[in-house]
């Protein structure tokens, strides 16, 4: 409920002035005091009145930490207008720390090329337009020494933008250069018409101080795979010795030597070995030679007159010559001493007899 306050009515130029419209007029202007209402407190001074909301002890100014956002408005659709509390972006300066200065470079990213922290003619900062399901992020880049490229942005991506960074430079097409590092700051989400917004970071962004780098170097496999960029983790291939096979290092490389022995022992205690050993003290590249293995002969000769040795698929035969014979002593009556049977070349049957001396001649003259 407000008062109505009794002016006097409207003069013209040489008009008297009557005592009852004065006093009319300082009633007026009495009434026009402000008072203060409840939880407010009035301050009177040469400048005017000033009315201030009563704050308790614990009140303390609020201070916006950096990237939060300030303000949110829709701006039609699926758009929705962000304003941020400025933040920055700091990367240590190899270069600039090896000829003295401090090391360390600053960048306020930018939104649609204006500073964040640039305010217009109305006092606002600069909005970033976000759609419905779209991350905020910081985009990034520096040189391969892991100096900081500017300008930095703020922007609006998909959300399953994948950075870049930290990939070193491509070591004979096994790895990716990096582009580009996004550092999220929020991901926004409209949920029942009521705008949410999920926060990532209320803080300046410092990067690591060196950019990661890496080579497969020497000779052979490169075992450098990928740079797993959800995890973080730098992936290898793993040499794996197996069966036969040792691996060793041997300065910038990986070395796998095949490994052999020959076992087994004879009766007699002599052995054809077929495994050849090598010898390390020798001056050839063992990286470029071969593991070498005597093979199964059948002797000088090429004709079947000796043992014969055939490779018949995953087997080694070794056969006797295809000669069939049977060897019949007697004595001098033509009776039956011994019989050797011989089966391929080789002595199948002795008879029973035993051992046999034949003497030649023992029969008569005749």
């Amino acid at each position: 409920m407000s008062n109505v306050i009794d002016l006097p009515a409207d003069v013209k130029k040489g008009d008297p002035v009557k005592a009852e419209d004065y006093n009319k007029l300082l009633a007026a202007l009495r009434s026009s005091i402000i008072q203060p209402g409840t939880g407010y407190l009035r301050t009177i001074n040469k400048s005017g009145t000033t009315l201030r909301i009563k704050q308790n002890k614990e009140f303390r100014p609020r201070i916006n930490p950096p990237f939060s956002v300030i303000e949110v408005e829709s701006a039609g659709g699926n758009d929705y207008n962000l304003r941020f509390e400025p933040g920055r972006v700091c990367s240590a300066n190899p270069v600039a720390a090896a000829d003295g200065d401090d090391g360390y470079d600053y960048a306020i990213p930018k939104i649609n090329g204006t500073p964040m922290d640039q305010k217009d003619a109305n006092g606002d900062f600069p909005a970033l337009t976000v759609e419905d399901g779209f991350s905020v992020y910081c985009k990034i880049r520096r040189q391969a020494d892991g100096v900081l490229i500017t300008p930095v942005q703020l922007v609006a991506l998909d959300r399953d933008e994948v950075s870049g960074h930290y990939f070193p430079p491509d070591p004979d097409d096994s790895g990716t250069e990096e582009v580009f590092q996004y550092r999220r700051i929020l991901d926004l989400d409209v949920v029942n018409n009521e705008v949410e917004i999920k926060v990532w970071r209320r803080s300046d962004i410092d990067l690591e101080p060196y950019l990661w780098m890496g080579d497969n170097v020497g000779q052979g496999v490169d075992v450098f795979k990928e740079h797993d960029e959800e995890n973080g983790v730098y992936n290898f291939y793993r040499v794996n010795g197996c069966y036969g096979l040792k691996g060793a290092l041997d300065s910038n490389s990986i070395k796998l030597d095949f490994e052999g022995e020959n076992i087994g022992e004879s009766t007699s205690g002599t052995k054809a070995n077929v495994y050849v050993q090598y010898d390390f003290d020798n001056d050839s590249n063992s990286c470029a030679d071969k593991a070498q293995f005597r093979p199964l002969t059948q002797g000088a000769a090429t004709d079947r007159k000796q043992i014969q040795v055939v490779g018949d698929n995953e087997v080694i035969r070794i056969q006797g010559n295809n000669v069939d014979k049977t060897i019949i002593f007697q004595d001098c009556n033509s009776n039956a001493l011994v019989t050797l049977e011989f089966e391929d070349g080789l002595l199948k049957n002795a008879g029973d007899a035993g051992d046999v001396t034949i003497q030649v001649p023992s029969c008569g003259s005749g």
